[in-house]
């Protein structure tokens, strides 16, 4: 089983994405319920964006000095977020947080 939190981690740091990290997103995804692969994950926003829960709006922020951030508004007021160098890891990093948060329920 994935550590998700240290793939949060690892998406958070990492200078690109890498088919490396695909491959441990797409078994932590799996390790949290059905899914379904599609190459690019890491490095397609439109990708990447596949992977938010459905009906959860999303602020995607690019800033050319330090990289993107990535907000998903859940239900009953809660966010996550993901913060990395390219907009599609800190998609992948929000998107883990909340399929752990709803999960949690």
């Amino acid at each position: 089983m994935t550590d998700i939190e240290g793939l949060i981690e690892r998406l958070e740091k990492a200078e690109k994405g890498s088919l490396a990290l695909e491959v441990e997103v797409f078994e932590a995804f799996e390790s949290l319920g059905p899914f379904i692969r599609i190459g690019g994950v890491t490095t397609s926003i439109d990708v990447a964006l596949t992977l938010v829960p459905k009906s959860c709006p999303v602020d995607i922020e690019l800033e050319r000095k330090w990289g993107a951030t990535c907000k998903i508004y859940l239900k009953a007021f809660r966010e996550v977020f993901g913060i990395a160098k390219t907009a599609p890891l800190a998609i992948c990093a929000a998107a883990l947080r909340a399929r752990e948060v709803e999960r949690e329920k």
